[in-house]
Order: C-alpha cells, then structure tokens, then sequence
C-alpha cells in the first residue's frame, strides 16, 4: 500500500518535471519573441506570450495537486477527502504584469548598462526570469495545497517538505514542522525574497495528527537548535541562526560540504565508490567496473547525492546550436537523440537513473576528471559523464548511444542509430 509520505514524494517530483517542462517551453518562446536588436519593440509581445503560457501552467499544477490531496488525505487517516470542497486558486495577470515589466528586455538592458556583451547579457536575463518563471508555475500547486489544509478540519496544518538536498534555509523551514497555520508563516519565507528562492525544489504537505521527522529531517532540526544555542535569547533569529547552519552543516549551499566518511574514519575516495559492490573487467585499456550492486553507495543511511545545474540540464535537452541538444527533433549536427516518445522529464529522470543504478562505470583517470555512467533503459543506451566533488556527483553532460529510437543527426538527414558493441556494452541486453 502506498504510503502518505510517498504519494508526497511523487507530488513533489511530478510537479517539478511538470516546471521543467514549462520551463523548456519558455526558453524557446524567449527566443523567438524576443529581439535582442530590438528589445522595446519586441517586450509587448514577449510580456503577453509568457503571460498566457504561465497562466496555463500554473493551473495544470493546481490541477495535478487537486488530484494529490484525495489520495494524500485517505493514506494518513483512512478517509477520502469528498467532503473537502476547495476553488481553484485564481492566477493574477495583474501581478504577473507588474513582475514582468522588469524582465525581458527591460532585465537585458539593465545587463548590458553593467557593460557586459550582448551575449552575455542575453543569457543572464533568460537565466533570471527562467528561474522565476520555474517557481512561478509551481506556485498553482502549492497554493492549492494551502486552501485544502485550511478547509479541511482534520488537518492539523501544514509544513515543507524538501527534495532530499536542500539549501541551509530550505532545511531550517523544514525543521520548523507542522506550524504553520497561516499563509504568512507557512507558505512566506520570512525574508524579502518572498516564498521560494528560485529553482527551489520544495513542496508542502498536509499535516495529520503528529508529525514524526524522517531521520534525515531530524538531522536538521539538530542542526538548527546547535546553531541556536549559540545565541541568547532575543537574537535567536533566523538572519543569526542560518549562516551557522550554512556553514557547520552539509546543505547545498554550504561553503565547505565535506566529502562523506565511512565509519572507518577513511575518506571516501572515487576509487572506494566505484569498487563498493563491483568488479573490475581486465584489460589494458581504461578500466571500467560492472556494478552489481545498489550505486552509489550510502554514507550511513543517505545515498550520494547527485546534482545538475539548469544550465547542464538545458544544454543536454536543447544545446547551443553547436553541441549538446540531445531531445528528440533538436536537429544539431552529428548529435544524437532520445526517441521521439521520451519527454525532458523522461529523459532527466533517465539520465538520475543512470548515475544512481548504473550497469557499468568508468573511473576517471585523476581526481579531477569525470566518471562515465552507463546503463541501457527500455532499448536506449544511455551514457552519463559527471564529477565527483565536495561528496556528490555533478552531472556534466549525458547522451542516447544507440538503441529503439535513437536517432543521429547527418548532412543527409536523420538516421537511426542501432546498439552499440563496444567492450562496456557486451553483455548487456
């Protein structure tokens, strides 16, 4: 039976994939609404097109979490939610509008006032507003969520829930626990910033009866009251408190995230992660391990975490024209591409997948260069390329090598592009 806490974390990733989603679809309207040559002519057009695409987004996530919260609420109590009758919550255009007016064009000239080429300037406005428009999306859920806990009188409250690898103030709201009760404590992060930094891969929860912490949210609730008591009372404020957990804790922003330790006190090396659970094949040329077990390994009961930037993300999807734009019908030279049927958000849980239960590695040469994953899912090759720096994986780039569906880009046109027999995928059905 599937749990509560479960149906959250399918929530929560379905609702991320459903921004990465919008998220591709604004960066390529972005392209092709606005003129970098002329930026005030082309904003009208760009500001309504973003306008209507984030309107229709953010009602798909209120509908997806209106379909959660039923489920949710007969998995911690035994009870259907049917008598719980919640509105929609309404997008404001008006809001939206005033938002917009200082993105777009308006973001890319401030940029280049700053002296930055063109270039330049064009990539850090699209990066800016891509990350605001990501958190705007996923606002229709999250507001959704908070209208049920209000009308529902079983519910205690509700409280944040984390991706699993959160910032230091991501990790301090989610120690708070169910307590909030209101829409300025639970839903608003009590900073200028407003309610979610962006990208933020949080989502909130419905809270019944007693909360229990997950052995890893009890870590950072230890965290917090650590920090805390450093402070006397009446300067136990969040601005006090957060950068001693940013700095003593292991949370993505912390300046020195510390490389894990088995419980031998050694560190743990890339040599050690690929050897946990594998063996070597024999050969002359670069070594690659046949994994036979869960990768990567735990450290205590948490797996090594993986990361990837928006950018990397961006560049495997779509590329820049020249490298990297591995969705299907990218349409860049000599580059291959996923089946047509497989959508960014099944491409991107494909490519985690790799790296976290991969059929076979290749260690890099030196400590600075990048492991290669490799695992074949439904029929496709898949090959992921990472680092391994400050404890976690960061992926660099991943790609389709052959298989059902996989295409290749040519001079003469598209081209299928059958298995590959190299030596690290002999054997592998």
């Amino acid at each position: 039976m599937v749990t509560a806490a479960q149906l959250t974390d399918k929530h929560r990733r379905d609702q991320v994939r459903l921004a990465i989603t919008a998220d591709s679809q604004a960066r390529r309207l972005w392209d092709s609404t606005l003129d970098l040559h002329d930026l005030k002519g082309t904003q009208p057009i760009w500001k309504k097109t973003m306008i209507d695409l984030l309107a229709r987004w953010y009602q798909l996530s209120a509908r997806m979490a209106a379909r959660y919260l039923p489920q949710h609420r007969e998995a911690s109590i035994g009870e259907p939610g049917d008598g719980v009758t919640i509105a929609m919550p309404r997008f404001d255009r008006r809001q939206a509008a005033k938002d917009f007016d200082w993105m777009g064009a308006t973001n890319v000239l401030w940029h280049l006032a700053k002296g930055q080429t063109e270039e330049a300037a064009w990539a850090a406005a699209r990066s800016l507003f891509l990350g605001q428009f990501h958190e705007a999306v996923l606002t229709g859920g999250r507001r959704t969520i908070q209208e049920w806990a209000k009308k529902d009188p079983r519910a205690t409250g509700w409280r944040r829930v984390s991706d699993g690898d959160p910032c230091a103030f991501c990790a301090m709201l989610v120690s708070r626990g169910p307590v909030y009760l209101s829409e300025k404590t639970a839903l608003k992060a009590d900073t200028p910033s407003g309610k979610y930094h962006n990208r933020c891969g949080c989502t909130v929860e419905v809270v019944y009866g007693d909360w229990r912490p997950t052995e890893q949210e009890q870590q950072w609730i230890d965290d917090y009251y650590r920090a805390a008591e450093r402070f006397p009372k009446g300067e136990k404020t969040w601005q006090n408190i957060l950068p001693i957990m940013r700095d003593k804790g292991r949370f993505r922003d912390s300046p020195n995230v510390r490389t894990p330790k088995p419980s031998g006190g050694k560190r743990v090396t890339l040599a050690r992660i690929v050897g946990s659970g594998s063996h070597a094949e024999p050969s002359g040329k670069r070594q690659i391990v046949r994994v036979v077990a869960q990768f990567p390994p735990k450290h205590g009961t948490s797996p090594i975490p993986v990361a990837i930037s928006d950018e990397v993300q961006g560049h495997i999807l779509h590329g820049d024209g020249r490298k990297g734009g591995h969705l299907h019908g990218s349409g860049i030279l000599r580059k291959t591409e996923f089946p047509a049927q497989w959508d960014e958000a099944r491409i991107m849980d494909c490519v985690y997948e790799t790296v976290r239960s991969p059929t076979w590695v290749m260690p890099p040469r030196d400590e600075h260069g990048l492991t290669v994953f490799g695992k074949e899912i439904d029929g496709v090759q898949i090959e992921v390329k990472a680092y391994f720096r400050d404890g976690r994986f960061e992926i660099d780039r991943a790609y389709p090598i052959g298989g059902d569906g996989v295409t290749r880009n040519t001079e003469n046109g598209r081209i299928k592009v059958a298995k590959s027999k190299k030596r690290q995928w002999k054997g592998i059905s």
